[in-house]
């Protein structure tokens, strides 16, 4: 490619690194095709610098670049690394609580469209723009007979956590050997010595040509492995929001039927997945990214938002107040202290609700009657009432109906116990929130 119309005086996008990861593959190009140099290499800011590209906020190189682009109001960018994740966000504690609310940038260039509506919820402007390194990754030919079975870089937060993967990562195994499937483990933070298994040292494109399948808990993992076009389950046992969802999602139980959904997958479910990574992970990476940069050129210079303080922590996740009733109940017990809530009802009172995908409320599943296998809403599982304790393991159950509410009442009473139902318009006393059945 002819670069002959490029010089030292040309507008310039410092590329600020990270690590050793090439979070900026494809990018240089994208820009100078755009007739904007990248500069990275020896990281310099001067006058032909239009705009500047984060990886964090936190790191020595980072804050030293946002300084000086606070100074000469040039437009700072934060490229995500992967994909956001709650507990990543606010149970970290090696990171700041709600280190994703008002980020002190102009805007976020993320994986996809799930993650730019959350980080908007949380005070951002935000972009989908994919993540330049997973770009080129292409579509793998048949794998093994074997399921691939990994983690997050950071696996868990706190003993307990560690404790709920161990016992389903137990789980995962005993199923898959009666099922006389092979698994390649790939755990980090010392779960293979705690599961007792030896990882597959090869770099994870490796395994994943070959493998049939893969399980991974909440991670970057989930979209690379849907990108090669494998199936792939969200194994999600811990107690806390997932910002995630996947076609297949397997909880602490590790249910069976999922597992062999997975090994030979529906069109229907394949087809699911499609959709799904349309949400997590935008196409053309770096040619958006320099899109991006270069109407940030040609718009309003950088702001002052970037020197504004972090908002509180997870408390501070409750949406906006509304109208409507479901949300107001659903913040209501929230606030009460529910931990897993259950919305009985998948119709029309629930779908007008949808701002919900966007709160970070600890939303587990659907119910209702009809519910087929495999059934989802908004990437969670939507079950029969007679499987809801089972399966979702609620501690509060919101009644989603302006037309059955009577009905789902009685039939929460008969079917579940020690579980607090929430009407939205039969009476409830004043001092109560619900009404445990």
């Amino acid at each position: 490619m002819d670069m002959s119309h490029l010089n030292d005086k040309s507008r310039s996008v410092l590329l600020v690194g990270y690590d050793r990861t090439d979070h900026y593959a494809g990018l240089r190009s994208a820009l100078e095709r755009r007739g904007v140099r990248a500069v990275c290499d020896e990281p310099c800011f001067d006058d032909s610098t239009a705009v500047v590209v984060v990886m964090d906020t936190t790191s020595t190189r980072a804050q030293w670049a946002l300084k000086l682009a606070g100074e000469y109001g040039v437009p700072a960018v934060l490229l995500m690394d992967g994909i956001i994740e709650y507990r990543n966000t606010y149970l970290n504690p090696n990171l700041e609580p709600g280190f994703l609310e008002s980020v002190p940038v102009d805007v976020i260039a993320c994986a996809g469209e799930n993650d730019r509506s959350r980080l908007e919820s949380l005070g951002n402007r935000a972009v989908a723009t994919g993540l330049p390194r997973l770009e080129g990754l292409e579509r793998l030919g048949a794998g093994g007979g074997g399921v691939l079975v990994a983690t997050a870089k950071t696996p868990a937060f706190g003993d307990e956590e560690y404790a709920l993967l161990v016992a389903a990562f137990g789980r995962v195994r005993s199923e898959l050997e009666v099922l006389g499937v092979p698994v390649l483990w790939r755990l980090t933070g010392g779960l293979e010595y705690r599961v007792r298994i030896v990882n597959d040292d090869r770099p994870l494109r490796e395994c994943l040509a070959a493998c049939r399948a893969v399980i991974t808990t909440p991670s970057t993992v989930l979209v690379e492995s849907m990108l090669a076009g494998r199936p792939t389950a969200l194994l999600d046992p811990f107690n806390a929001p997932c910002w995630q969802e996947s076609a297949w999602t397997l909880g602490a139980d590790v249910d069976a039927e999922i597992l062999r959904s997975l090994l030979s997958p529906s069109v229907e479910l394949l087809d699911e997945q499609e959709r799904v990574l349309a949400g997590l992970h935008a196409p053309d990476p770096s040619g958006a990214l320099a899109r991006l940069c270069v109407e940030l050129m040609q718009s309003k210079r950088g702001t002052a938002r970037r020197h504004a303080a972090h908002s509180p922590g997870p408390e501070r996740l409750a949406i906006e107040p509304s109208d409507d009733l479901l949300i107001d109940a659903i913040r209501a017990a929230v606030s009460g202290g529910a931990r897993r809530i259950a919305i009985y009802g998948t119709g029309r009172h629930t779908r007008r609700a949808e701002s919900l995908r966007a709160a970070g409320l600890p939303i587990v599943g659907f119910i209702d009657d009809a519910a087929h296998e495999g059934a989802r809403l908004w990437g969670l599982p939507v079950v029969p009432l007679d499987r809801c304790a089972d399966k979702l393991r609620p501690d509060v159950v919101v009644l989603s109906s302006d037309q059955f509410e009577q009905q789902m009442m009685a039939n929460c009473e008969r079917v579940l116990g020690g579980v607090v139902i929430v009407p939205l318009y039969s009476a409830v006393a004043p001092a109560d929130t619900g009404r445990a059945c």
